[in-house]
C-alpha cells in the first residue's frame, strides 16, 4: 500500500526542468516572463546561475526556484571542478527531467553535470559561436562546444547563420541540431509595447541627458568589450565629429573586468566630447527613443537582441556582416551590414545615414514591420514546450 502511494505521489509531481546560465543578468533579460509561462504549463522550474542581484529579480518576477552556484565565465580548471561538484549534487537533488544549458560555460558544466547525474533530458542552446578559428582561444572555444553538443540530447541555435556555422565545423550533427529564436524575441515583444511612447521618451531622456532636441545621435546597446567593436564604433565617433559637430554617441550597457578596453579605448571615453555611457539600463526602450542610428559593429554574435530591439523601435541599424547579424538585419531594407574590423566602411555607412534622414525614417519602419512579423515570442515558446514534452515522452517510453 505504501509502495503504491508513492508511485502515485511520484506520477502526480510536477517535472523539474533546471534552466541554466553563467550569469544571472542572461537570466533576466532574455527569460522575460517564460520561466512564469513554463511553471504555468506543467513544470516545477528552477533557475540556476552564479549569484548576483539579478538572480534574486529572477525569482521575484518569474516565481520560480533560483540556485546560485558560482561560475566562471574564463576557463578556470580549480574553480570549474568546484563549480561541477556542485551542479551534480544540486541536479541529485532536484531530479530534473531536463536540464537546459545556455551560454558556453553554463552549457559545458550543466552537459558535463547532468550526464553525471543521469539526467534523461539535457539541452543545450548555442547563442554565438566565433567565426575565426584560428587564434587558439577559439580553438580552445571549438573543442569545449563540441563536448557540450556531444554530450546533449538537443542543441538549438538561435540563428540559420550559427546553424550553418556549427555544422560546417563539425561542431554538432544536423540531426541534432535546430533553430529556436525564443530568448532573442523575449526582448523585442516588449520593446513592441513601447514604440508608442517613443516621441515622449525621446523628449524626456533627451532632456535628462542635455542632449539637445535636433541633434543626431548615434547609439550602441549591449556590453561593452573588445568583441563587440567598440575600437571601431569609437573611431567612426571621432571621424564624424568633425563633420558633425552636434553628433553624439550614446553607450548603453557595462563594462567587463574579465574582457577589458585597452587603456587607449578608456582615455577616449572620459575625454571624448558629446560622449555618453549612462552604464547598464533595465528601460532599453527609452535610450532607443534617444537614438537616430543603432550601431553594432560586433565581432561575433549568436542573434543579437540590440538590432531587432532597435528595429522594433523604429530604428535603423549599422551591424556586421557576419553570422547572427545577418538574420537581424536585412541589409539595404531594415539597415547596413559592413564587414568587421572595418573602421573606414563603418563610418560611411553611418555617415549615410545622418545625411538622409528620409532613409533613416525608411530603413526604421521596415525593421518594425519586418518585427512585426516575425517577432512572435510566444509562437516560439510553445514551439520549445511542444519539443520538452516530446523528448520527456520518448525517454520514458
Amino acid at each position: 500500500m505504501r509502495m503504491q502511494r508513492e508511485m502515485s505521489r511520484m506520477n502526480n509531481r510536477k517535472q523539474v526542468i533546471i534552466i541554466q546560465t553563467t550569469v544571472p543578468t542572461t537570466l533576466e533579460a532574455f527569460f522575460r516572463g517564460q520561466l512564469r509561462w513554463l511553471q504555468e504549463h506543467g513544470f516545477e522550474v528552477h533557475a540556476v546561475s552564479s549569484p548576483g542581484d539579478a538572480l534574486s529579480t529572477v525569482a521575484q518576477r518569474e516565481g520560480v526556484t533560483v540556485h546560485a552556484i558560482e561560475m566562471s565565465r574564463s576557463i578556470s580548471p580549480l574553480a570549474d571542478l568546484r563549480s561541477l561538484f556542485l551542479l551534480v549534487r544540486l541536479y541529485r537533488q532536484l531530479r530534473p527531467g531536463i536540464v537546459h544549458g545556455f551560454t558556453p560555460k553554463a552549457g559545458f558544466l550543466g552537459m558535463l553535470a547532468s550526464w553525471i547525474a543521469r539526467v534523461p533530458i539535457r539541452a543545450y542552446t548555442i547563442f554565438g559561436i566565433p567565426p575565426d578559428r584560428k587564434k587558439v582561444i577559439n580553438r580552445i572555444f571549438y573543442m569545449i562546444e563540441r563536448i557540450s553538443c556531444t554530450l546533449a540530447h538537443v542543441v538549438f541555435c538561435e540563428s540559420e547563420s550559427i546553424r550553418g556555422l556549427v555544422l560546417e565545423n563539425n561542431v554538432a550533427s544536423q540531426v541534432k541540431t535546430s533553430v529556436l529564436a525564443a530568448w532573442s524575441l523575449n526582448t523585442v515583444s516588449a520593446i513592441l509595447d513601447r514604440s508608442n511612447s517613443r516621441v515622449e521618451d525621446r523628449r524626456r531622456l533627451r532632456k535628462e541627458l542635455c542632449i539637445p532636441k535636433d541633434a543626431l545621435v548615434m547609439g550602441y546597446v549591449g556590453r561593452i568589450v573588445p568583441d563587440k567593436g567598440i575600437q571601431e564604433l569609437l573611431d567612426s565617433h571621432r571621424a564624424l565629429i568633425n563633420e558633425f559637430p552636434g553628433l553624439y554617441l550614446l553607450l548603453v550597457g557595462e563594462f567587463e573586468r574579465e574582457h577589458p578596453l585597452s587603456p587607449a579605448i578608456l582615455r577616449y571615453l572620459k575625454s571624448a566630447p558629446r560622449l555618453l555611457c549612462v552604464g547598464f539600463q533595465r528601460d532599453v526602450a527609452s535610450y532607443l527613443a534617444v537614438m537616430d542610428v543603432l550601431v553594432h559593429p560586433s565581432y561575433r554574435e549568436g542573434l543579437p537582441t540590440a538590432p531587432l530591439e532597435a528595429s522594433a523601435m523604429g530604428l535603423p541599424v549599422v551591424s556586421t556582416d557576419i553570422p547572427g547579424c545577418v538574420d537581424a538585419v536585412q541589409h539595404g531594407k531594415t539597415g547596413i551590414l559592413v564587414p568587421p574590423r572595418d573602421s573606414a566602411t563603418l563610418t560611411d555607412a553611418i555617415r549615410m545615414l545622418l545625411l538622409d534622414p528620409k532613409l533613416r525614417g525608411q530603413m526604421g519602419e521596415a525593421g518594425r514591420q519586418l518585427v512585426l512579423q516575425c517577432g512572435n515570442a510566444m509562437k516560439t515558446w510553445e514551439a520549445l514546450l511542444d519539443r520538452y514534452k516530446l523528448l520527456l515522452s520518448k525517454s520514458t517510453a
